[in-house]
């Protein structure tokens, strides 16, 4: 089995994500490594790439539906690794645009990677599905699944897409740079710059976007036999979208969040806090040992899902009392205290500038009543 993530086109540090390799030592420890010049010659052969890509046609499967479902509100979701005896990949979201896709699918290949047979795509967010059809393309025989709300509103959002950015695009790149020669803050233009760069790069790719609806619902819980692992497919609540899935890999105690949980600062475009803390408790009651936020470094602990549940919790709170003083919605930003999340990870002007557009704005502007477009 391979459990592989693709990758956002733009983000709000420079770096990219790096690789996580896993493998298995001869005593039967459980390794994780960025580095795969780190892992003993004797075991590099069996690592595993957690997040990156193979693209051979995938033979048909021997049934219309080959694998054990099995849906059991409430309980773990488990991926077993057994089809027909054969090993399979499973994606978790595949990048914002297909080149982003082609290229996860040429690291496959080169890998040797076992057939993609399960794509999963964790909420409706262009940047999470986008390259869904280059993955058509290569394995004609995979299975996209997602929680009807993100089919929804995925198809609402994305037919026609590619036609609407392309005419749009060049027109708020220019307005991007209007705002960058008027700005007096230092952190607003190194925000506009990147961002200009990063829609100057969308704008051709857009050319080859072209949305591939998941065929497969899963609004509870799902299981998945890879052949040789399990993984789960699970719906905890709403946390980033009423969609929101995550996966979960109990042998190696890892889970992929989506937008759940985003690093360095949290994304809440559309979001709504009530029902989020719940979702974060039991996201953390799985008790991984890895987690694979949506975007940002792999996490082999706790402590920034902690922060962030606890930053979202006093968010939802002092949220609450603000309205009920009346205080207005321009003045909402400034009453909020955040300072113990941002004394920890909000630290640049780049994760300045995210976190007031894309958490505090973005709840202010959904609590007083406007919720900020999410596309």
């Amino acid at each position: 089995m391979l459990l592989v993530l693709a990758a956002c086109y733009c983000s709000v540090d420079a770096s990219a994500a790096a690789a996580l390799y896993r493998w298995t030592d001869a005593e039967g420890t459980v390794h994780y490594t960025a580095d795969l010049a780190s892992i003993p010659p004797a075991f590099r052969d069996s690592a595993t790439l957690l997040n990156a890509p193979q693209a051979r046609p995938i033979p048909p499967p021997a049934t219309n539906e080959p694998v054990a479902l099995k849906v059991t509100p409430g309980a773990p979701v488990t991926v077993e690794a057994r089809l027909n005896g054969v090993a399979l990949t499973l994606i978790v979201d595949t990048g914002q645009f297909p080149s982003v896709a082609r290229r996860v699918i040429a690291e496959l290949r080169e890998m040797k990677a076992p057939p993609v047979r399960y794509v999963v795509n964790t909420h409706w967010h262009g940047d999470h599905l986008l390259g869904n059809s280059a993955f058509r393309d290569a394995y004609p025989h995979a299975r996209f699944i997602a929680h009807s709300h993100t089919i929804k509103e995925a198809t609402r959002v994305y037919t026609g897409f590619a036609a609407r950015m392309a005419a749009k695009l060049p027109a708020v790149a220019e307005d991007m740079r209007k705002q960058m020669a008027a700005s007096t803050s230092s952190d607003e233009r190194v925000w506009l710059e990147q961002s200009i760069s990063c829609v100057e790069r969308a704008i051709p790719e857009m050319r080859e976007v072209a949305y591939f609806p998941q065929d497969t619902v899963v609004d509870d819980t799902r299981t998945l036999d890879l052949g040789g692992l399990t993984a789960v497919v699970r719906h905890l609540g709403t946390g980033n979208t009423p969609g929101d899935l995550v996966v979960w890999v109990e042998a190696d105690r890892l889970v992929a969040s989506g937008d759940m949980v985003v690093a360095p600062v949290p994304y809440a475009i559309g979001s709504t806090l009530d029902p989020w803390v719940a979702t974060l408790d039991a996201l953390q009651r799985l008790d991984a040992r890895v987690l694979v936020p949506g975007h940002g470094p792999v996490m082999r602990d706790g402590t920034y899902l902690a922060d962030v549940k606890a930053l979202i919790a006093s968010t939802r709170a002092q949220v609450a009392a603000l309205k009920a003083k009346g205080v207005a919605k321009e003045d909402a930003a400034r009453q909020i205290d955040t300072s113990d999340f941002r004394a920890r990870y909000v630290d640049t002007p780049m994760r300045r500038q995210a976190f007031d557009n894309f958490y505090l704005d973005a709840v202010v502007q959904k609590a007083w009543g406007e919720p900020k477009p999410a596309s």
